[in-house]
């Protein structure tokens, strides 16, 4: 089951909370349903999202939760107890998704990267699990670096 309340309330709590936007310096790379990054930053920051659209995708909401920063659980756990839906971070991650962005729907896959020092950018594409919406849909998911590795803050 996915919130459909909680889930309009998250995107504005996780928006508010995004970090800014990356370019400038960062490296911009097209790449094909799997990119081949060409950097260590690269490879590690796409190896995250991966396996986050896979914990998604498998609806377990632990693991997700585990790959984001602190910030944004607390913003999902918040966002959860306001909308007096039962849970945590830990138990409804993967609940929150939506039909208009790829984490969460069938076969999300990532892109193109973009590294912009201490946080990345990857897009991401995938089939809705919502009959409604035509075509794929397409969406970013931001990380921060956190020591040696990358946290989703954003998606």
């Amino acid at each position: 089951m996915h919130l459909s309340l909680s889930r309009l309330a998250l995107a504005a709590v996780a928006g508010a909370i995004a970090v800014g936007g990356c370019g400038g310096d960062g490296e911009d790379r097209a790449v094909g349903a799997t990119p081949e990054p060409t950097s260590p930053e690269e490879r590690a920051a796409t190896q995250r999202v991966q396996e986050f659209l896979a914990a998604m995708e498998a609806h377990d909401d632990a693991r997700a939760c585990a790959m984001m920063t602190p910030k944004l659980r607390h913003a999902i756990t918040t966002t959860l107890r306001i909308e007096s839906v039962g849970g945590s971070c830990r138990t409804r991650a993967a609940d929150i998704y939506s039909p208009a962005k790829a984490p969460g729907n069938v076969d999300a896959k990532v892109t193109t990267v973009a590294i912009d020092r201490h946080t990345a950018t990857a897009t991401v594409s995938a089939t809705p699990r919502d009959d409604r919406t035509a075509g794929p849909v397409e969406s970013d998911v931001t990380l921060q670096r956190r020591g040696g590795n990358w946290l989703v803050a954003n998606f």
